[in-house]
């Protein structure tokens, strides 16, 4: 008798643990090209457009950003760029979804500081 008693509290024990303690949310859906949020913008420095660049990504997305054959998979970074004038600066974000949003920004750097 006590056999089965334990038996049955056993297994309503191994039932009960099966059970998840917590709801996990859902990834969410894909944000749209117009609600991205980046940035990227030389660093002034004496009033002079340096070529530090600083990179930020304010959306709920996967970052990956290109410049001037640097790579970075940060939402915020930095790149020390070699040259002057207009740089194409390329951001690729990943949803949650799995969809891919891409972006080129332009930033103008007038003097080699760094």
């Amino acid at each position: 008798m006590k056999k089965t008693i334990l038996y049955i509290i056993c297994m309503v024990i191994s039932c009960m643990a099966c059970e998840p303690l917590e709801e996990q949310n859902s990834p969410g859906g894909a944000i749209s090209p117009e609600e991205l949020d980046i940035r990227a913008t030389a660093m002034i420095v004496d009033g002079v457009r340096s070529n530090k660049i600083i990179v930020e990504n304010n959306s709920p997305l996967l970052s990956r950003w290109e410049c001037d054959s640097q790579r970075s998979n940060y939402a915020y970074d930095e790149f020390i760029v070699s040259q002057t004038g207009e740089l194409t600066v390329m951001f690729i974000g990943r949803n949650a979804d799995g969809s891919e949003l891409i972006r080129q920004l332009t930033v103008t750097v007038e003097a080699l500081l760094f």
